[in-house]
């Protein structure tokens, strides 16, 4: 099935990239992304952004994140967020089994929410709690819009952000006739 593919490369000491063998054994991370697709006739992912939090002595030792976007049933489209360790693996303790979907419009929908960029606060030094800022556009009962999603480290919704760590611009927030 369709998957995120997450690579890491340094800068070689001839001033090429290089794969870092320390990230998934040298070879591309490809993260599943089956689970949102359960029973699904067509499931599709489109790549967004690539974040790591920003710490003092923090480096490679940070884990990463990726937003994309997810389709199931051939029409629905979510964010789609996951959390990948320093050494290349996925942490399965993030969201659903390492990826977190965030769906901002009706189920069934024919148009959909797109995540396409990320944005990681380290909060406070010495702290290793980050907060996740997930933004791209939203489609709500006929009306596109902005949506901003905001996820603590763990991949649960931020409390007192927004609905249920969710903002919308524009749009709408009814849940009328799907287009």
């Amino acid at each position: 099935g369709p998957r995120m593919v997450v690579a890491k490369y340094n800068l070689g000491s001839n001033g090429l990239l290089a794969v870092d063998s320390g990230f998934n054994g040298g070879a591309p991370l490809q993260v599943p992304i089956t689970t949102a697709c359960v029973g699904a006739g067509q499931c599709n992912v489109y790549a967004g952004a690539v974040a790591r939090p920003e710490r003092v002595f923090g480096g490679d030792g940070m884990p990463i994140y990726v937003v994309g976007s997810v389709q199931r049933d051939g029409a629905d489209w979510d964010y789609a967020v996951a959390k990948v360790n320093p050494n290349g693996t996925l942490d399965t303790s993030f969201g659903f089994g390492g990826v977190r979907y965030i769906p901002f419009d009706q189920a069934g929908s024919d148009r959909g929410d797109f995540g396409y960029r990320l944005d990681i606060d380290s909060g406070t030094p010495g702290l290793t709690l980050d907060t996740l800022f997930i933004g791209g556009n939203v489609h709500r009962s006929c009306k596109d819009g902005i949506g901003v999603a905001a996820l603590t480290a763990d991949g649960n919704d931020l409390a007192g952000f927004g609905s249920s760590g969710r903002i919308v611009h524009g749009g709408s927030s009814e849940t009328g006739a799907i287009c």
